[in-house]
This record gives C-alpha cells, structure tokens and sequence, in this order.
C-alpha cells in the first residue's frame, strides 16, 4: 500500500524539490500552500506524515 505524504510549503521551489523526491520514491502526495487549512485537508485526506514549513 503506498503511503501519502501532506506537504504544507509556501515556496514554490522547495514544494516542487519535495514532491519530485517524493513521488520518484513512490509515495503519493497532498500539497498545500497555507499552513491555515492543514487540519481540515487532515481530517479529510488521512495523510500519513505530514512535512510542514516552519
């Protein structure tokens, strides 16, 4: 079962370096831009591990 991998990032550049690494290591990926929203994105997509800028 692959695994789902939230990635809360505001920077273009550092969200596409994380997804590319990610996905060519075969675990999907959620991407949001706004920290704000991430509970609701949890609760509703289950993600197993969540990367969160500071």
């Amino acid at each position: 079962m692959t695994k789902t991998i939230l990635i809360v990032e505001d920077n273009e550049l550092n969200m596409k370096l994380f997804n590319d690494l990610l996905e060519t290591r075969g675990y999907n990926t959620l991407q949001m831009r706004d920290g704000r929203d991430v509970m609701g994105m949890t609760r509703k997509q289950r993600p197993d591990l969540i990367l969160m800028d500071i």
